[in-house]
């Protein structure tokens, strides 16, 4: 304004309103009906992005019924809840537990403005007077005459809806529309209160006259409220005229004036992505990853996830906007031809892939497999492959670390805006390729002392290619949720959410009815029992053994640190253990990490129990007997490892005998460092451990023979580099083994394993 003076006074910028949206936790309706988190990041997003609201709204999301911190509370212009209501059990409706009730009674008085929606309107007859003057009206379930109390009513049905108010702001720019909704009906009203004013009318089947299914409020104090009864089916966000009524409710509430035509939004069709996943290298449990993805991915509420377990079905795909990899071929088969062929119309005719940390291990010629080699796919689809050959390809041990933006990252449309995140991963160094990659992000490699990219995205024909080697663990793909999907979605051409959703809340993610994939069904395909997948944890570092006690690996597993005897060929190892299932890897026994060339670890396969060895720096890496050791009984288990030869023995009877050849610079004369410890029933790193108890573990030198299973403890000889009967437990946390050599196995976190246990768990 102009002052006396003359002076031009500036006007102070209005604050914008803030809304706080709080979703319920997902319970028991199928899949697309009662999407609470889907419905508010999507509620976000759409404010953040409308025209009509830049400026004017600041949005806040809360997750699992309530905020964390109730106080920001006390500025919303307006609360919206979409959640289950209380029906049989008032605490189901998030807004009956504990004081929250009576917070919310303390923001109304205040005129602040407040929403329900759909299932949320469920609310219990005592606070009629509260809920009534607050947002008007709800679903009384408790005063009807019918055997279950409900005087309210529901149907499904294709409705026809009309508007209530064609003068009301909530309805501007909304036209009468159809849709198959799950509307509630009969609601509960005050006798006579014309401050309620109809938004949507509706013909519920069977009925002789539209009831009221929306409707807002003004109060007197200010304050306005709005509840609609709709919102069962998540596909009903694709009509404008819904979606419209919805963000004109929300902005009303909160006391911004709604546009002539209505709260402008975009909403495209929604983004179609299929997971190629089945299988994978023998520490990847692609099952867990991939069920990590899945609501990883959709937190991103325009995405469709779809999972296939065959990589050949690539010959069909139709209809998909980006495919996620999360497939390695390891010991299989390569793609035939017309899936190569597939994949390459697909990226041609512009669909985007995002390949998933070892996806990039996939159909090259240094896999145990190597006639699964496809060329193009690992010198141009993927620009950075793993790759075995001695010295190069490698990562850090599993743990803790810090990933950041590069210079380039904080510009290109997946990283900017991110936050550095810490992740619990395999830092994955020395991937190989020569075609150019601008690294997004990078971590700090204890190994390599450098920063190491770990994501970076290109164009490949017509298509765009994200590549992260993240995602080692279910862990890991969630730490990393916000990068995995942001890079989904520009490569699937799209525009990013406007915000990053926390990925916290896909921890243990309910696969509901209707769920295209689920874990419990994978595996049951694949004849792995659900309840056996995870390893109970035991209370204590022993239990009862085949000859005295045992180490029950269930507590952590023991560590011993490096010897060279446990790499300098020959040697045998000698062992009986018991083993409780086989819904996943048993380590009976790991040396070193896995990025070493003389790691090796002997263990039993998921699913059939099949006593196995793994040693990449073999070729071929793994031996496989044939006897199930998992079965809950006490077996005697024996591997000679020969510089040519490996043979195991169950039992006493021999069930493989295996020519091998050591790569160049591995198991020779001059082997390259240590890369950490031998590891009892765990790998060193703890990614995977065991479902079962091992007893008198011996390591011998040389060939010792094996014709028959030991009636007794097993002794020490001239032989014996390490014998441990874990029949005492030392003070210092290790177990002291009976030879000369006095190794300790000791457990994670103990004062004999320090500093070395400091970061084991």
């Amino acid at each position: 304004m102009l002052l006396a003076s003359g002076e031009l006074k500036a006007v102070e910028p209005a604050v914008p309103k803030k809304i706080v949206l709080i979703a319920g936790p997902i319970t028991g309706h199928g899949k697309h009906t009662h999407e609470y988190e889907k419905s508010v990041i999507l509620l976000k997003h759409l404010l953040d992005t409308s025209p009509s609201t830049k400026g004017k709204v600041a949005v806040e999301t809360h997750f699992k019924g309530w905020p964390t911190d109730e106080k920001t509370l006390d500025d919303a212009a307006t609360i919206v809840m979409i959640s289950d209501g209380g029906d049989r059990n008032v605490t189901d409706h998030p807004l009956y537990v504990g004081e929250r009730f009576q917070t919310l009674e303390r923001q109304m008085k205040r005129g602040c403005g407040f929403v329900q929606f759909h299932w949320t309107t469920f609310n219990p007859s005592r606070v009629h007077d509260q809920i009534t003057e607050w947002v008007g009206g709800y679903f009384d379930y408790e005063k009807g005459p019918a055997a279950n109390k409900w005087f309210s009513a529901i149907s499904t049905w294709d409705a026809n809806v009309t508007l209530g108010n064609a003068e009301h702001p909530v309805t501007r720019g909304v036209k009468p529309f159809t849709a198959r909704e799950e509307f509630y009906f009969n609601l509960r009203f005050r006798d006579g209160d014309d401050r309620v004013k109809p938004i949507w009318l509706t013909k519920p089947p069977g009925q002789q006259k539209d009831h009221v299914v929306a409707w807002a409020v003004e109060r007197k104090d200010g304050g306005r409220g709005f509840g609609t009864t709709g919102g069962h089916f998540f596909q009903n966000w694709w009509d404008e005229n819904f979606r419209r009524t919805i963000l004109n409710a929300i902005v009303w509430t909160a006391g911004v004036d709604v546009p002539d035509g209505g709260v402008v939004s975009t909403m495209e069709e929604p983004i179609r992505v299929l997971i190629v996943t089945g299988h994978n290298h023998p520490a990847h449990d692609w099952r867990k990853t991939t069920a990590a993805l899945i609501p990883v991915l959709e937190q991103d509420p325009r995405i469709v996830v779809e999972v296939t377990e065959n990589p050949n079905d690539l010959a069909t795909i139709k209809g998909y906007d980006a495919l996620v990899l999360n497939y390695s071929s390891w010991d299989r088969p390569g793609l035939n031809g017309a899936a190569k062929a597939g994949l390459k119309k697909f990226l041609d005719d512009g669909g985007g892939l995002s390949i998933i940390h070892f996806a990039n291990g996939s159909w090259t010629d240094t896999l145990p497999n190597k006639e699964a080699d496809w060329p193009e796919f690992r010198t141009q689809i993927v620009r950075r492959i793993w790759d075995h050959k001695p010295g190069l390809s490698g990562h850090d041990a599993f743990g803790t670390f810090k990933v950041d933006l590069t210079a380039a990252g904080e510009k290109h449309p997946i990283t900017a805006g991110l936050p550095s995140f810490e992740t619990e991963d395999e830092l994955y160094f020395r991937q190989q390729g020569a075609l150019p990659i601008m690294p997004l992000v990078t971590a700090h490699s204890k190994v390599t002392k450098q920063d190491e990219p770990l994501a970076w995205a290109y164009e490949q024909s017509k298509a765009r290619v994200f590549q992260t080697v993240l995602g080692h663990a279910d862990v890991s793909i969630r730490k990393a949720g916000a990068l995995i999907r942001r890079g989904t979605v520009w490569a699937a051409r799209r525009e990013p959410l406007s915000f990053d959703p926390p990925v916290s809340i896909t921890e243990n993610t309910l696969f509901r009815a209707g769920s295209p994939w689920t874990l419990e069904e994978s595996l049951k395909r694949g004849g792995v029992a659900a309840s056996t997948t995870a390893p109970r944890k035991a209370a204590s570092a022993t239990a009862e053994g085949k000859f005295g006690k045992a180490l029950e690996t269930r507590f952590g597993g023991a560590f011993v640190n490096h010897r060279d005897d446990f790499r300098k060929l020959p040697f045998t190892v000698e062992l009986w253990t018991k083993l409780d299932s086989k819904g996943s890897y048993n380590i009976l026994m790991a040396n070193e990490l896995k990025s070493s060339p003389t790691h090796w670890e002997l263990f039993t396969m998921p699913g059939s129990g099949q006593l196995t060895v793994y040693a990449p720096g073999l070729a071929p890496d793994h031996v496989r007997g044939g006897s199930d050791i998992a079965d809950g009984k006490w077996h005697f288990v024996a591997m000679q490892f020969e510089p040519a030869r490996i043979r195991l023995f169950v039992d006493g009877q021999q069930v493989a005998d295996q020519e091998v050849k050591a790569k160049e610079g591995v198991f020779g004369s001059e082997p390259k460092p240590a890369q950490e410890e031998l590891a009892i029933g765990s790998l060193v790193d703890q990614v995977i451990g065991c479902d079962g108890v091992i007893d008198d573990l011996r390591i011998s030198r040389g060939v010792r023979s094996v014709k028959e299973m030991p009636s007794e403890a097993l002794k020490v000889d001239d032989s014996t580099v390490a014998l441990w009967n874990f029949d005492t437990l030392a003070d210092g946390g290790s177990f002291v083994d009976l030879s000369a050599n006095k190794l300790k196995a000791w457990l994670p976190g103990s004062a004999d394993g320090m500093p070395a246990s400091a970061k084991k768990k």
